[in-house]
């Protein structure tokens, strides 16, 4: 389970906040959340900066968030 919705919630940011934060659809957040599609390494890249986390903890690979 990776931790995107948790870092969106943390930041209070909707589906669609994010998606237009890191130009992508809210289809494919809600995908990503869900674990159904893989997010490519740019868009996380992306997504990590925002947030300001590992690579690791946003995909569910450590508990430390930095």
């Amino acid at each position: 389970m990776n931790n995107i919705k948790v870092e969106r919630a943390r930041l209070n940011m909707s589906k669609k906040d994010l998606a237009e934060a890191i130009d992508v659809s809210a289809y494919s957040v809600a995908l990503w959340e869900k674990d159904i599609n893989p997010c490519s390494a740019r868009n996380l890249a992306k997504m990590c900066e925002l947030f300001g986390v590992t690579m690791d903890y946003l995909v569910g690979r450590s508990e430390a968030r930095k």
